[in-house]
């Protein structure tokens, strides 16, 4: 009799420049003003390219109608891995004037196929429009694209040049022409990227992680990564024939699109029964929908084959002769790649023969290109149980297409363990006619699959259902690798299956106790190697260096078995940091303490298995730059004279000078001594007369926490000729430790008085500045000044340098950019060529405007 196995069961480097304003207060009771900006995070610049690897998940879609034939589609990838298909040369264009789009049309020459045309008052009309972009110019529609989408960062691939044209043009008419357009997006096409199908409302999520489909777990099927490999070498839309023999079909949602039935002498009617004659309705549609239900529809349920399925549904017969026979001939006819048989014949006389018979329709039906796969059965009895009587022992039931060599047989396991379900049939052999492979007992299946409205689904039990998702799963090894015959298939799928768990070993040491894995026949198909994700970290590099304030760039790239992208997570030194700013690819991370730190990128991939990379960097503390503005080099001041002390300080990490509290100064005896100056801040002076006339060394220290940084002058101290009074001069303007702007006009204002000649003419004043870059600028000489030419009548024309005004600017110092402190002196000479001097310090900043 005919038995059908389901219907059972319940249910730097550019830091930018200088922010933040910083008051430095001197010992001499002046401060200095340093300005600073803080740095302004910037988008990577955008750019465009082709990449052929970049593939559609589907190159053509139906068109609008029967007029209208399929339309080619492109995929476009954004730089943080977004990628999605669009219609080729479609533009979705909305206006409120007709001439807009009349000037579109003749810039693309370009033809409206379709519109909408109950746009409410005042709103733009929409139009599908049809162009011929021509290729793209890169440089203008990056600049578009900058205007239209701001945020839009990196490199934006296209899948050919038409799909790049396409984004140009649309670019273009966006940003010139002031035209509301977009691109007619494909959805749907990224469930199986994203690892997502969700189908009825009422089942647990996304299908991706049911019992059945996920990777890991008790079963470790991998459905949902086999679909995520076939996708990532571009097989997902190699279609496989897939024929389910059975009865009862009823259409619905979850069907293949591309579908077949041949339908038996009966007609419409439905005369099935399932394992011990009770009544199964609609098995067929069970049974196809275990195998093929199409995936992430919100309908029903998904089958293994789902994504790649083309049905034909044939309704069998039920006697065997003419059931086999015709299902032969269809085979013959519709060329099937795949043929479920979730039925059974159970044969006690003529065995041999029954077997024989069966075998060569089996056999041709092979030849005809079809793996055969079929139900072990419901009765939860060995299929190689023998008995012994009259000297001989034989199988007491022959299980047809079960035990046909030229079938793979399957069973089924529990839910929640491998272990056999009680109520399957089973082998104990180790031959080919016998059980040879398990699959879940209990699947997912429609509630009513006599109403095709009703998308509810529920948990039906049985043999007939672990057999066609096995077919299912033979449907992806062959979209894998299409010139694999029938007999590879097969022992593709048995060779890659999880070994033991099935059966107790000790009891049935010859049985078959594999297990469908998916995942592993797809990877065997395509000779893939199933490893764990790649993760490659492209910043920072190896060993780089970085300052304690600096902020860190990283960015990694991770690819799982399928070639597909995986979002990454960053460790540093082995704990997830939470000053981390995102967790994908590209990220940031706040400054680091001074030392080597291990940075680790890790993926995970949909079975749940990582991979990692690691990188060790070394934050270094750089120590201060110390820089003498003044004394000047070379400089020989008299003892009874108060020496100016300016410095400035930069610290290389952090583009700020250092504090006032930070910054010290130190004059010792030239050849070694005691100390016999100090000072804090970084203006200060050597009081008159509190050093004798000698050489000295004067070392200026910054030390803000890390190590320190200094500079060191040599100075010489002259002795008053005896008799002689050296000048004193006076600067009234600008103030000790003022601060301008780089473009202000500065008026300098002295003056001068000896003790023997009185108060000095402003012809005999010079004015000198130095920059903390040694830069040095005469600012005004005047006409009497010593070595001027002037004195004795030289010049024609009088020069004084009492008042005056000049501009200093900045000079570029790269530990504090935007900031230069400049030494002024003033020097008068009086008419015995002694000459005095007065510094002050000057700091010029960088202008905003």
């Amino acid at each position: 009799m005919e038995e059908r196995g389901g219907g059972r069961g319940s249910r730097g480097r550019r830091i930018v420049l200088v922010s933040t304003i910083v008051a430095l207060v001197a010992a001499a009771g002046v401060s200095v003003v340093l300005i600073r900006r803080e740095p302004a995070r910037r988008a990577k610049p955008v750019s465009l390219r082709v990449d052929p690897a970049l593939s559609p998940v589907t190159r053509m879609v139906e068109g609008l109608d029967d007029a209208d034939p399929a339309r080619p589609v492109g995929r476009i990838a954004t730089a943080d891995g977004i990628a999605g298909d669009l219609v080729r040369g479609e533009l979705i264009v909305g206006v409120r004037d007709p001439a807009q789009l009349a000037g579109l049309l003749r810039r693309w020459n370009g033809r409206v196929v379709d519109r909408v045309d109950d746009a409410a008052p005042g709103d733009p009309v929409d139009h599908l429009v049809r162009v011929q972009p021509p290729a793209a110019d890169l440089a203008r529609a990056v600049r578009n694209l900058t205007k239209v989408d701001p945020e839009l960062s990196g490199v934006l691939r296209a899948s050919d040049a038409e799909t790049l044209g396409l984004i140009a043009v649309a670019a273009s008419e966006s940003v010139e022409h002031g035209i509301e357009v977009s691109l007619n997006e494909l959805s749907d096409a990224e469930a199986i990227s994203n690892g997502t199908s969700n189908e009825a409302a009422n089942l647990p999520g996304n299908a991706f992680d049911w019992f059945h489909f996920s990777s890991g777990g008790v079963h470790d099927v991998g459905v949902g990564a086999a679909w995520q490999l076939l996708e990532g070498y571009g097989k997902l839309g190699n279609k496989v024939r897939v024929m389910i023999a059975d009865g009862g079909f009823n259409p619905n949602a979850d069907f293949p699109l591309t579908r077949k039935l041949r339908k038996a002498d009966w007609g419409d009617s439905n005369p099935m029964s399932c394992t011990g004659g009770n009544p199964c309705p609609w098995h067929g549609t069970q049974v196809t929908l275990v195998a093929m239900a199409r995936h992430d529809n919100g309908y029903g349920i998904a089958g293994p084959a789902g994504p790649v399925a083309e049905l034909v549904a044939y309704e069998n017969y039920l006697e065997r002769w003419t059931n086999l026979r015709r299902m032969k001939e269809v085979v013959r006819e519709e060329r099937p790649d795949v043929v479920n048989m979730s039925f059974t014949y159970r044969i006690s006389l003529f065995k041999a023969a029954s077997e024989a018979a069966a075998d060569r329709h089996f056999k041709a039906m092979i030849n005809a290109g079809a793996v055969l796969v079929a139900a072990a059965g419901n009765d939860g009895r060995n299929v190689d149980q023998e008995t012994c009587g009259f000297g001989e022992c034989g199988e007491n039931t022959l299980w047809i297409p079960c035990e046909s060599k030229h079938v793979l047989c399957v069973g089924g396991t529990e839910r929640v363990s491998t272990l056999r379900h009680d109520d399957s049939n089973y082998g104990s052999d180790s031959g080919d006619r016998t059980v040879e492979i398990y699959a879940p007992y209990c699947m997912y299946v429609m509630k009513q699959p006599q109403f095709p409205q009703g998308k509810d689904a529920s948990t039906g039990c049985g043999t007939s259902y672990s057999a066609p998702f096995v077919a299912g799963v033979a449907a992806l090894v062959k979209a894998a690798n299409p010139s694999l015959d029938p007999v590879t298939i097969r022992d593709v799928v048995t060779a890659t299956a999880h070994p033991g768990g099935v059966l107790p070993e000790f009891a049935y040491p010859d049985a078959k106790q594999r297990r469908i894995d998916a995942l592993t026949a797809v990877a065997s198909a395509l000779g893939v190697t199933i490893g764990p994700p790649k993760v490659a970290i492209t910043a920072p590099g190896p060993n780089s260096a970085f300052g304690v304030a600096e902020w860190i760039d990283l960015q990694a790239s991770a690819t799982d078995f399928a070639k597909r992208s995986l979002p990454v997570s960053w460790h540093i030194d082995g704990e997830r940091d939470p000053r981390i700013k995102n967790k994908k690819g590209a990220a940031s991370i706040a400054p680091l303490p001074a030392g080597t730190h291990t940075v680790t990128a890790s993926a995970s991939d949909i079975r749940g298995v990582s991979g990692s990379a690691t990188v060790t960097i070394n934050v270094v503390d750089q120590p201060p730059v110390m820089t003498i503005v003044a004394p000047a080099v070379g400089l020989k001041p008299y003892s009874t004279q108060a020496i100016a002390l300016i410095g400035s300080s930069g610290d290389p990490d952090t583009n700020q000078p250092l504090s006032d509290a930070e910054v010290s100064w130190r004059v010792t005896p030239k050849g070694g001594g005691g100390v016999l100056f100090s000072v804090q801040g970084h203006i200060a002076a050597i009081p008159a007369n509190h050093i004798a006339p000698g050489q000295y060394t004067i070392v200026v220290t910054g030390n803000n926490g890390g190590p320190a940084g200094s500079a060191t002058r040599a100075l010489e101290v002259l002795a008053v000729p005896p008799g002689e009074h050296v000048p004193n001069a006076v600067i009234a303007r600008p103030g000790d430790g003022q601060t301008f702007d780089e473009d202000a006009t500065i008026t300098f204002q002295g003056s001068g008085l000896d003790q023997e000649d009185g108060s000095i003419s402003g012809t005999r004043f010079r004015w000198v500045a130095v920059s903390d870059q040694g830069t040095v600028k005469v600012l005004c000489r005047g006409s009497a000044f010593p070595g001027s030419g002037g004195g004795g009548g030289g010049f024609a024309i009088e020069k004084s340098c009492k008042e005056f005004t000049a501009k200093l600017g900045l000079d570029f110092d790269p530990a504090t950019p935007g900031t230069t402190t400049w030494s002024v002196t003033l020097e008068v000479a009086d008419s015995a060529g002694l000459i005095g001097r007065r510094t002050h310090a000057v700091v010029v900043t960088f202008s905003e405007g």
